[in-house]
C-alpha cells in the first residue's frame, strides 16, 4: 500500500543519508533517485522525510559529471540547512541556469518538498513556475502544477490553474492540476464551475471510457470531494448515477460515492439514497461507504437549513449504518476492516449528534 511504499522510501533515502550517499553504487544510488521520486508524488504528503546531510555530500553531487547525482543533489538542498534562505537561493538559481529538463524538474520538487523555501515565494516566482506550467517538457509541466497546487491561498497560483484549457493537456497534468484546484483556498465559486463544466463533459456518452477517461474522472471527483463546496443538482445527479453504472471503473465507482456525499446539497432524496446503498452495500464501495457518513455530516452542517432539509430522514440511515456496523464487527480482525468499524463508527455518532442537537436546539416548536 502507499503507506508501506512510503516508509520503505523514506527509509532508503536515510540509508543512503547515514552513508556517503557521493560515494554509493549506481544501484543504491538508483534506490534513493527513486525514493525521492516516489516521496514527491506521494498521496501522503510530499514534506522532505530524512534527516540533515552534509555540505560536503552536497557538494560532491552537484559537482558530479553524472545527471542522476546532480539529480539527487539538487532534491536534497532543503535538507542542508534549517532556514529556508539557502535552499530557496540556490534552488532559484538552478532553475534560473539550467537548460536541463530533469534538473529543472527536480528543482520544482525540492521547492514543493520545503515549506520554509516557499515562503520566500513572490508573485514574480508564481509567475515563472506558471509559464513553465505551459512551456516545459512534460515532467516540467507536471512538476511546475503540483508545486503551484502549494500555494492554493494565492490568487495568482489558482488563476494560472483554472485558466488552462484542460482538452489540450493529457491526463497525468490533468490529474496534477485538480489535485492542485481541489485544496484551493480563494477562488473557489470559479473553481467548483470550472469542475462542474468538466464532469459535465466527461459524462457525455461520446466520451471514450478508457484509462484516460478514468485517471480524469477520479481526479475531478478527487477535486469535487476535496473542495467541499455543493454543486450544482444537475452535476450531482449525474455523480449519483456513476455507481450504478455497470460501463464504469470501479475505481470511478468509488470516488463518485465519495465527491457525492460532499457535494450533494443535503436533502430527503439524498438520505434515502446513502440509505439505501446502506441496505444493500455494494462490495466494491465498503470502505468509502463507511467514510460517506462523516462526510455527509459534515456537508450538513454549513447551514441549519441543510439540516432542517434532511434531519427526519436520518434515522432510519443511522440504523442501517447501525447495521452494517455490526456485521463488520464480526470480521475477521485485519487492519482494512478495522479502518471501516472506526469510521463508520466515528460518522454514526456524528449523524446521531445532528440529530440530538436538532431535536434539543433547532426543531420548531
Amino acid at each position: 500500500g502507499p503507506g508501506l511504499r512510503r516508509l520503505a522510501s523514506k527509509a532508503a533515502i536515510q540509508a543512503g543519508i547515514d552513508g556517503d550517499l557521493g560515494a554509493l553504487n549506481d544501484t543504491r544510488k538508483d534506490l534513493v533517485a527513486n525514493a525521492l521520486q516516489y516521496i514527491s508524488e506521494s498521496s501522503l504528503g510530499h514534506e522532505y522525510p530524512g534527516s540533515k546531510i552534509r555540505p560536503e555530500t552536497l557538494e560532491r553531487l552537484m559537482n558530479s559529471g553524472l545527471l542522476r547525482d546532480r539529480v539527487i543533489g539538487i532534491q536534497l538542498i532543503p535538507s542542508v540547512q534549517n532556514d529556508g534562505e539557502f535552499a530557496y537561493k540556490k534552488l532559484m538559481d538552478i532553475l534560473q541556469n539550467t537548460e536541463d529538463h530533469q534538473e529543472t524538474t527536480a528543482v520544482l520538487r525540492a521547492l514543493r518538498s520545503s515549506a520554509d523555501a516557499r515562503l520566500l515565494f513572490s508573485i514574480g516566482d508564481l509567475k515563472r513556475i506558471a509559464k513553465l506550467s505551459e512551456t516545459g517538457t512534460s515532467d516540467v509541466r507536471r512538476a511546475s502544477i503540483q508545486l503551484l497546487g502549494c500555494f492554493g491561498g494565492d490568487v495568482t497560483a489558482v488563476k494560472a490553474l483554472i485558466d488552462r484549457d484542460f482538452r489540450l493537456i493529457g491526463f497525468s497534468e490533468y490529474e496534477a492540476a485538480f489535485a492542485a484546484l481541489g485544496r484551493a483556498r480563494v477562488l473557489q465559486q470559479e473553481v467548483a464551475a470550472l469542475i462542474e463544466t468538466e464532469i459535465t463533459r466527461q459524462v457525455r456518452d461520446e466520451v471514450r471510457m478508457d484509462e484516460s477517461y478514468v485517471v480524469e474522472m477520479c481526479a475531478l471527483l478527487e477535486a469535487a470531494r476535496c473542495l467541499g463546496r455543493n454543486l450544482r443538482i444537475d452535476v450531482t445527479n449525474s455523480i449519483r448515477q456513476l455507481p450504478r453504472d455497470y460501463k464504469q471503473d470501479d475505481r470511478v465507482k468509488r470516488a463518485s460515492l465519495r465527491a457525492y456525499c460532499a457535494t450533494a446539497t443535503p436533502s430527503r432524496q439524498v438520505v434515502e439514497y446513502l440509505t439505501e446503498l446502506f441496505t444493500s452495500p455494494p462490495v466494491i464501495m465498503l470502505a468509502e461507504l463507511a467514510q460517506s457518513l462523516g462526510t455527509f455530516a459534515e456537508n450538513c452542517r454549513q447551514s441549519v437549513e441543510c439540516v432542517m432539509a434532511c434531519v427526519e430522514s436520518m434515522s432510519p440511515l443511522r440504523e442501517t449504518a447501525k447495521s452494517l456496523h455490526m456485521r463488520l464487527s464480526k470480521r475477521e480482525v485485519t487492519d482494512d476492516n478495522e479502518f471501516m468499524v472506526t469510521e463508520l463508527r466515528d460518522g454514526i455518532y456524528e449523524i446521531s449528534q445532528i440529530i440530538v442537537t436538532f431535536e434539543e436546539f433547532i426543531k420548531p416548536v
